[in-house]
């Protein structure tokens, strides 16, 4: 039987950005579940660099947001959305987490005539939010300490999911760090990339 998750990085980061599309589903899963959670110290570091570059993304968003709104009369939530996401086409955040992201500021009670103002604690309050739910998640998993070049070791899996499985990385050191854990202890390895899902299924 197996008791254990085997976590990739992108289920860190839907459990921690509730804008992600896959955040209830992760997060019912994670919250609800009896299985211990692992993950590796590769994904541990990927999982706090990715959180940090969406941190870092969604501060430029909202600095966008604010340029957006001086020098606009916003008139209705659809100009708003067309007009920010015009604007911010080389922020490297999906279309669906920053339309989330607008939503959240436009039905907020926050949202007044003091907006400079108003989206400095809008913002205060959803970066809180992330690194509340960011160590909540930390808090739950177990580290699996093989070494961030756990892969290296082997050439023959990793030259199988490269070239013959096309698995590209960093997610075929994650496979290869999973692998090496279900040596010793059987798992189940959840992900939220069906492209990977689909692959390590053949």
């Amino acid at each position: 039987m197996c008791d254990k998750y085997f976590t990739d990085t992108n289920v860190g980061i839907a459990y921690t950005f509730y804008p992600d599309k896959f955040h209830p589903s992760v997060k019912q899963k994670i919250d609800n579940t009896e299985k211990a959670l692992v993950w590796s110290s590769f994904t541990e570091y990927e999982f706090r660099k990715k959180f940090q570059e969406i941190n870092d993304n969604i501060d430029d968003f909202f600095a966008e947001i604010q340029n957006v709104l001086a020098n606009n009369e916003v008139y209705s939530y659809d100009f708003f959305e067309k007009s920010v996401l015009r604007n911010t086409t080389d922020i490297e955040i999906d279309n669906h987490k920053k339309i989330k992201v607008l939503k959240f500021i436009w039905n907020s009670d926050k949202f007044n005539s003091m907006f400079p103002q108003s989206l400095s604690k809008l913002t205060c309050e959803l970066m809180s939010c992330f690194n509340r739910e960011k160590n909540i998640f930390v808090g739950k998993m177990e580290l699996f300490d093989c070494g961030r070049d756990n892969y290296k070791n082997f050439p023959d899996v990793l030259d199988k999911l490269k070239n013959q499985i096309d698995v590209h990385k960093p997610d075929y050191i994650i496979v290869i760090d999973a692998d090496v854990f279900s040596a010793d202890e059987p798992i189940i390895f959840l992900t939220c990339d069906e492209e990977l899902f689909l692959k390590m299924s053949l």
